[in-house]
């Protein structure tokens, strides 16, 4: 197998999902490393891999979305195809099954991005509709069961996210709309009842970017505030219930955050990271590295940055090797991921 080099990017996306990392370049290679017990790296073998390995897939690739266990794939011409845990499959496989690679989901129209999270995908078309695939109903033949998913908003949906138990919608206009558990105020709406349907969060400016944590949500608006709900155990955000503005002036571009720390990217590259984690701190921190961020992701106790001139760092948890260093060691320092391991 190939593994990553830094000549491949620059970068398109970073994706951490605690036990395993995805990393895709704009030219839509795709490369993955860390648990791999039920296929979820779409890689060969389930022994995992400590160094971020290419996966075959049939076409480029537009993005990738997973909850550990199960992924989903989106190609540049709008395919989705599927891989992970079958464990809790109606009709049941056997374990080399499990293994045997992707399978291609059957949509009405092209895909533009998906997220998955309890055994559950979402995938937002082209024409900015909204379905869903139920991805326990998972058989070699026919993966997931397709359906609508109706949406209140008067207009049509930009991305979805899935996470702490709820699911967030953001219209093309700007407008976040939320449904599911709201046991920590993760909703953003002011109380902690749980919602059966979506509804309208209300902020005061469009918003650009949501990150679903660990029992609380950051939302990055078009003007590059930053805004937190949820859970505030760990000082990783603002307040409880209703979306507050975070003690970050600078405009943040991107968000992401693991369990108990938060890191955003500001419009200028400046990378910042509040609570448990990296910055042990209830305020956020700034974190130098050589060169300006384009991006971050984090999920669980790791996290990946990946700067504008196409390196890329990686930091936390690493017990099966999702960092990509070559190895199982955890990090407590962002350490550059190289192709000489």
């Amino acid at each position: 197998m190939e593994t990553f080099r830094r000549l491949s990017l620059p970068l398109q996306q970073c994706l951490v999902t605690g036990d395993n990392s995805f990393v895709t370049s704009e030219t839509g290679a795709l490369y993955a490393c860390g648990k791999n017990q039920t296929g979820q790296l779409l890689l060969p073998d389930s022994y995992g891999y400590n160094v971020l390995t290419s996966v075959p897939v049939p076409e480029a690739v537009r993005s990738v979305a997973s909850d550990g266990e199960k992924i989903l794939v989106v190609t540049t011409s709008g395919e989705v195809y599927g891989a992970g845990d079958n464990s809790f499959a109606e009709d049941s496989l056997d374990y080399a099954s499990i293994l045997n690679g992707m399978v291609k989901i059957s949509l009405p129209e092209a895909a533009k991005q998906v997220t998955v999270s309890d055994l559950t995908g979402y995938v937002v078309t082209r024409s900015c509709a909204l379905y869903k695939c139920n991805l326990s109903s998972y058989v070699h033949q026919e993966y997931a069961t397709i359906v609508a998913v109706p949406v209140p908003a008067p207009e049509p949906v930009s991305s979805v996210v899935t996470g702490n138990g709820a699911l967030y919608i953001i219209t093309v206009s700007g407008t976040l709309y939320g449904t599911g558990s709201n046991f920590y105020g993760q909703l953003g709406l002011g109380h902690r009842n749980r919602q059966d349907g979506f509804t309208r969060v209300q902020l005061p400016e469009p918003v650009k970017q949501i990150a679903a944590g660990h029992r609380s949500a950051f939302v990055v608006t078009t003007e590059g505030a930053l805004y937190a709900c949820g859970d505030n155990f760990y000082g990783q955000l603002g307040l409880r219930n209703k979306f507050t503005r975070a003690d970050l002036q600078q405009r943040v571009s991107v968000v992401s955050v693991g369990i108990g720390t938060t890191y955003a990217v500001t419009e200028t590259g400046e990378l910042y990271a509040c609570g448990q984690g990296y910055s042990g701190d209830y305020t956020f921190t700034q974190i130098n590295l050589p060169e300006p961020v384009r991006t971050v992701a984090a999920a669980g106790y790791s996290a990946l940055v990946a700067t504008v001139n196409g390196a890329l760092y990686a930091y936390g948890g690493n017990g099966y090797g999702q960092l990509g260093l070559g190895d199982i060691r955890n990090r407590s320092q962002f350490t550059l991921v190289t192709d000489t391991i």
